[in-house]
């Protein structure tokens, strides 16, 4: 008896140490964790953040305060389905556009909306209008980043050009002049985190300001100060300057979930259930009951492989990979137009990256997803506009906004519009082609002031639609438009009228199906629904 456990005791012994000898650190895992630690610290040397805790995402109490006036009053009217059906600056013809707060449109809702609400939006008026950029503050959750205070923000720009619109048919003049001052201050002060989804807000609230700032010069009651002050709000461009720090954000949230996922590898203990098939297949099935064990099994070992050694290589070429494209987006951004920037395939194109892991597992799946989700969100049009063509187009929009406020700005000085762009001191070229801005002045006292756009073809002024959808209004050129004549705005209204129908009463548009004749031409523009 005493021989029997002797040697039960000698084969668990031998079993143990061999377990213990089969999980120590080999020399190549040795070498792979000194590969990692060495490419985060010549990131980190470079200038590269490899952690989220590197990152400093807190505001001081002045900071917050001001977010926290600027979320609470844009999460107001999130509900109010007539503010989102409310469009301005609706394009009739090329280079011609209607005038959102001349014709139908839920006044008498808004107007009451606004008044229960005011304290809060002065509130959020006060606080943008403060000196200092306005940030947010995102919340970092074991490996997610959280964003809560993104989508306040778009809505509190809608409400503020709502605001400015209701004032301006009141003749409120000097609260309307507040409120365009405060929505191009919080698109030109907007300080984003250097995370994607900020940077789109961006540009949409710069879109906001843009189209905010025509509807209000439709008055021509502003004087030469005011749109200098306006002017010099978008002197110097923000966003590129934050872009580049994308990839080190990312990189940091990757490595965490790779970190997060080597310790959950490692810790993991595979039981029974775990291992094998439903125990009633094996007497039914048996080769594919041993089939599958052995599949399980093999993944297991594959996980524990990785979280020893791959995981380490796998974070040396993100880093790598992720530095590269960083060093891309700079030289794009030092590029003078879109079309120079076209030539730099890792700012404009898809770069693939290619791990390590080249077996099934939730490890290979999880970094491949995120990896193809930031691919496919900076470099692929896709059903909305890529990371870097919003930033080209933003660059787009903020040069002809200042060629139009210099324009303005020179009629105000001088009673006349100029003959050319050339009279305009300082004026920019065309990010997209370096060209001249287009510039076609009318003997009636209007003009129009476009760029090519992205698809760098000249479509005469022709404004991306919105309501259209895409891809097909995704490629226009971005419009400063004129005002459209009576005959062209009443043409339009026709034709609108023949597909949609205002409801005083629901305060909303509601869609009538067009005759079958119509069913194949393009619609025309039409309420956001």
């Amino acid at each position: 008896m005493a021989r029997r456990w002797i040697i039960a005791a000698a084969v668990c012994g031998v079993l143990v140490l061999a377990g213990v000898w089969a999980r120590r650190p080999r020399g190549d895992d040795l070498e792979a964790i000194a590969l990692a630690a060495q490419a985060r610290a010549e990131a980190r040397a470079a200038g590269f953040k490899v952690e989220l805790a590197e990152f400093d995402f807190a505001l001081d109490e002045a900071a917050r305060r001001r977010l926290t006036a600027v979320t609470n009053a844009g999460a107001l009217l999130n509900r109010e389905l007539w503010l989102s059906q409310m469009q301005w600056m609706q394009s009739v013809a090329p280079g011609a556009a209607v005038s959102g707060w001349r014709g139908e449109g839920p006044w008498a809702a808004a107007e009451i909306a606004f008044r229960s609400r005011a304290a809060a939006h002065d509130a959020a008026v006060a606080a943008v209008l403060e000196p200092g950029p306005l940030r947010t503050e995102p919340i970092v959750r074991d490996c997610s980043i959280l964003l809560p205070h993104l989508a306040p923000q778009g809505q509190l720009a809608h409400a503020l050009t709502m605001r400015m619109t209701l004032d301006l048919r009141a003749g409120r003049l000097a609260e309307a002049w507040t409120n365009l001052l405060a929505v191009n201050t919080l698109a030109a002060r907007y300080e984003p985190e250097p995370f994607l989804i900020p940077l789109s807000v961006g540009d949409r609230l710069a879109q906001r300001a843009f189209t905010a700032t025509w509807e209000a010069l439709r008055t021509n009651v502003w004087s030469e100060a005011q749109l200098a002050q306006l002017a010099a709000l978008w002197e110097t461009p923000k966003l590129w300057q934050i872009a580049e720090n994308t990839s080190s954000t990312r990189t940091a949230e990757v490595l965490c979930w790779i970190k997060l996922a080597r310790e959950e590898a490692r810790t993991n203990r595979l039981s029974w259930a775990e291992v094998t098939p439903p125990w009633s297949t094996l007497l039914s099935h048996p080769m594919t009951f041993g089939r599958e064990t052995w599949k399980r099994l093999r993944t297991h070992r594959q996980n524990r492989l990785w979280a020893r050694r791959n995981s380490y290589l796998d974070e040396v070429i993100l880093i790598s990979f992720q530095r590269d494209r960083r060093e891309d987006l700079r030289r794009a951004a030092a590029q003078p137009t879109w079309a120079a920037m076209q030539a730099i395939p890792g700012a404009t194109q898809a770069v693939q990256l290619t791990l390590t892991t080249n077996y099934p597992s939730k490890v290979q799946a999880m970094i491949n997803l995120r990896a193809m989700s930031f691919a496919f969100a900076v470099w692929d049009a896709g059903p909305d506009p890529s990371f870097i063509k919003k930033l080209v187009r933003h660059e787009m929009r903020r040069r002809v906004l200042l060629a139009a406020l210099a324009v303005e700005r020179f009629r105000a000085r001088h009673g006349r519009l100029p003959a050319s762009l050339d009279e305009l001191p300082g004026a920019l070229p065309d990010f997209a082609d370096g060209e001249p801005l287009r510039y076609r002045p009318a003997p009636d006292g209007t003009f129009v002031l476009y760029s090519v756009g992205l698809d760098l073809r000249d479509d005469g002024g022709r404004m991306r639609d919105s309501t259209r959808g895409y891809p097909a209004s995704l490629e226009r050129d971005v419009v400063w438009p004129r005002e459209a004549s009576a005959e062209q705005e009443a043409a339009w209204r026709e034709r609108r009228a023949a597909r949609w129908r205002w409801n005083p009463a629901g305060q909303h548009w509601f869609e009538v199906p067009p005759p079958p004749e119509l069913m194949e031409t393009e619609p025309e523009p039409e309420p956001r629904r």
